[in-house]
């Protein structure tokens, strides 16, 4: 059955204005499963714009219900990604439990790379219980010394979103769980991340950052 471009909007349209329109997205979905396929112009999917919005019954639904593509990408990555990027913890918890963990974005960044770029850390606290209590500790150590497109560990990107977030125990938090090969891991320019701290401290105040990492490699 074709599904009308009307009804592909009316669909995405309720998925992004509110839980209170779980009803109508049910009805939808019930009259046609093919709808759940819908996209926007943004490449958003009904999941990923649910997670934006934090329409979060909307979310359990569909994750629960239906045939939505969890792992559909628009440029900044899945809906994991996005329930980081866009501060929605109740979402993440939905889907951790059905995602991908180690999916990448078109940058090769995972989801630890977006828990740096927004400095959020109960979203890493809530995937560290959750993956310790699983026994998986391997994929937390896979998801922590990921190397992106730019040759650079996620704590790069923590640094570069620092005067927005200045979140040091999340940075604390990630070292501990880093190897030393990847904690100096030279990026494109040739740039570990003490150098880049180093760099940066003629501008914020990196010392106590410096001071982890050199105490962190004395006790490697």
């Amino acid at each position: 059955m074709n599904i009308s471009y009307s009804s592909q909007i009316e669909f995405l349209h309720y998925c992004s204005i509110g839980d209170h329109c779980l009803s109508h997205v049910i009805r939808l979905y019930e009259q046609n499963s093919e709808i759940i396929k819908s996209k926007n112009t943004y490449n958003d999917n009904a999941l990923i714009l649910s997670v934006k919005e934090k329409n979060n019954d909307i979310v359990k639904y569909m994750v629960e219900n239906t045939s939505i593509d969890l792992n559909h990408q628009n440029e900044q990555g899945c809906a994991l990604f996005h329930s980081i990027l866009y501060h929605n913890l109740d979402a993440f918890k939905i889907l951790v439990d059905h995602s991908q963990l180690l999916m990448r974005n078109k940058k090769k960044q995972n989801m630890i790379f977006m828990i740096c770029k927004v400095g959020q850390e109960s979203f890493l606290e809530y995937l560290m219980e959750k993956i310790q209590s699983n026994q998986k500790n391997d994929i937390l150590n896979e998801l922590i010394n990921s190397i992106d497109d730019l040759e650079e560990n996620c704590l790069f990107e923590w640094a570069r979103q620092y005067t927005f977030h200045k979140n040091d125990y999340l940075f604390d938090l990630i070292l501990n769980e880093m190897r030393h090969d990847t904690l100096y891991h030279k990026n494109q320019l040739g740039m570990n991340l003490l150098e880049k701290l180093h760099e940066m401290n003629d501008k914020i105040n990196m010392r106590p950052m410096i001071n982890l990492i050199i105490h962190h490699g004395n006790h490697i």
